[in-house]
């Protein structure tokens, strides 16, 4: 993903450069983007991202974001233009920032512990700057001979494949989680008496999956939350208390 979001900037700079707009007009245009987007960042917290999470999950919600990028590449192809390019950075970054990352997070948190570290250890250290420096490359290289809307060809195929493997990926997981509900051999993660290492966006996906309907999104992310428990995570608790039965009760406690 690193490598398209290299492209898909490249894209908008280009679109930029082919318009009307003066300098002053395209700094301008850049600034007032920037600010959509951090404005919408905010709203898509605090009313869509839960929504999003607890309506599909964590394995379907990773889907989405590459999901997208492909909906936005190919517009890219068909259609082009300094829209469609700020249409594609504006989505990408708000999805990718508040979506994309706090959902992989957690979607790591249940793996084993050498797992977890190398995944994430790969992913962010050495894939990501690989990734950029390969798109910046091929750029550059390109650049002569191929039209920046040209790229959406890329920016597609690579999103195209993203959601595949992400829906593959998804199986699998939900196979795994699964079965590490049903042996009991999740390992989950207390606070040893210090300062909490979850992300606040973390938490709060986890505290969306406590009050869900299915009884292994509650369990998993109460095993997730033991020693990390705010006063809001247990008001959900007090208020789904009712009606679960006794084992979900059992690891409420736990995680409180």
């Amino acid at each position: 993903m690193k490598k398209q979001f290299a492209v898909i900037r490249y894209q908008l700079g280009a679109s930029l450069k082919e318009s009307e707009l003066s300098p002053d007009g395209m700094a301008s245009y850049l600034g007032m983007l920037n600010a959509g987007i951090n404005l919408c960042a905010v709203l898509f917290q605090l009313f869509l991202a839960r929504s999003i999470i607890h309506r599909f999950g964590v394995g379907s919600s990773l889907a989405l974001y590459p999901l997208v990028l492909l909906i936005a590449g190919v517009a890219g192809i068909f259609l082009g233009g300094l829209l469609v390019a700020s249409g594609t950075l504006f989505l990408e970054r708000l999805l990718r920032q508040n979506l994309q990352r706090p959902v992989a997070n957690v979607a790591l948190m249940p793996m084993p512990d050498f797992i977890r570290s190398r995944a994430a250890l790969v992913v962010r250290g050495a894939l990501g700057p690989v990734a950029i420096a390969l798109a910046s490359f091929g750029i550059l290289i390109s650049s002569s001979s191929v039209s920046w809307s040209q790229l959406s060809i890329g920016v597609a195929i690579l999103a195209g494949v993203s959601f595949f493997l992400a829906m593959w990926v998804r199986k699998e997981y939900v196979a795994e989680v699964t079965s590490a509900l049903q042996s009991r051999r999740l390992r989950t993660h207390g606070a040893s008496g210090g300062p909490s290492l979850m992300d606040a966006s973390v938490r709060e996906l986890l505290a969306e999956q406590v009050a869900s309907t299915s009884p292994e999104k509650t369990v998993l992310a109460l095993r997730l939350l033991v020693g990390e428990v705010t006063p809001k995570i247990v008001r959900t608790i007090q208020e789904r208390w009712p009606r679960w039965e006794a084992w979900r009760r059992e690891e409420a406690v736990r995680a409180v």
